[in-house]
């Protein structure tokens, strides 16, 4: 073989090593820039907002970066979607509270014009500063509940649970509305066990079972009955307040627990519509619930599910 037929032969073999290494250049930048493209389009979906679909073939590097920026998305979308929700939050909260405000201060200012700028009877001034004082009570519970409202949502509260005698809890929450109840004649009954424990925080216990009370008392006509009773079961303790007042519409069963809610009918009572929101938050927080049974114009029954100090233990 001659030398010439040898060089031919290597030129050959050169260049087809080349075109080989060019045609692999060519290939490799071509799915390096289409990666790259793929890559840079799920980057600008995340930032419009729009939802990334999963690469189906997760084994390659291409799919494994794209199933990561997937993840990526629905956090920044869950992210955002809180972020929009929790502002919402807050300005129905603002609102409703100005709301509450606006009516006492309102009156307020109304009856204190009333008094500084006209000569008044005696017996006129002193009605119109009983309305004002109500007033300004009025506002000082809507604070109470607002600060407790405040401080259960933000977590400050801590629910401290332990062994407590229902007992217990029921008489000191009974003795916060006895005067208000004396004044309606109403006639309560309480059936319970003096050794009946469940396992709860007292404390809010006793605010959660008050607040119950406390409407069963404003919403129960002149002369009605409350009754209390309360039933041992296997990992809670029931405890009933039942009374025979105005009702609730069962479509509002579960409007009543919400924050500032109320009736129509109710608004000429006292109240701004948070303690029964308290109450489900109190009970929910320690393992229990609660629940309403109610037929209007005849009464209403609560059921407080609170663990019982067998659940505790567990």
């Amino acid at each position: 073989m001659s030398d010439w037929t040898l060089w031919l032969i290597l030129a050959g073999v050169i260049f087809i090593c080349l075109c080989v290494c060019v045609g692999m250049w060519m290939y490799t930048r071509s799915r390096f820039i289409r990666f790259s493209d793929n890559i840079l389009n799920s980057i600008r979906l995340i930032e419009n907002g729009e939802t990334l679909l999963e690469n189906v073939n997760e084994d390659s590097l291409e799919g494994k970066i794209n199933a990561e920026l997937a993840k990526l998305c629905k956090a920044y979308h869950h992210a955002e979607n809180t972020s929009v929700s929790q502002k919402k939050e807050v300005q129905q909260i603002v609102s409703d509270i100005s709301h509450q405000l606006k009516t006492p201060i309102a009156n307020i200012v109304m009856y204190n014009d009333m008094v500084l700028g006209r000569k008044l009877e005696r017996d006129e001034e002193e009605k119109y500063l009983l309305i004002m004082r109500a007033q300004v009570e009025k506002l000082h519970i809507l604070v109470q509940d607002l600060v407790k409202m405040s401080r259960m949502e933000s977590a400050m509260i801590v629910l401290e649970q332990g062994p407590e005698n229902l007992y217990q809890c029921l008489a000191q929450a009974v003795a916060g509305i006895t005067a208000a109840a004396e004044r309606k004649g109403l006639h309560m009954e309480i059936e319970c066990p003096e050794e009946s424990l469940v396992w709860v925080d007292k404390k809010w216990t006793v605010e959660a079972i008050g607040n119950v009370l406390d409407n069963a008392v404003k919403y129960t006509g002149q002369g009605g009955h409350i009754y209390i009773r309360v039933n041992p079961l296997e990992m809670f303790t029931r405890v009933d307040i039942e009374d025979d007042g105005i009702g609730i519409e069962e479509k509002h069963y579960s409007d009543i627990f919400k924050r500032f809610w109320r009736e129509a009918k109710v608004h000429e009572n006292e109240g701004v519509g948070i303690g029964l929101y308290l109450t489900r938050e109190i009970l929910t927080r320690q393992g229990g619930y609660v629940k309403v049974e109610s037929i209007p114009g005849e009464g209403s029954c609560f059921s407080l599910y609170l663990p019982s100090e067998k659940a505790g233990t567990l």
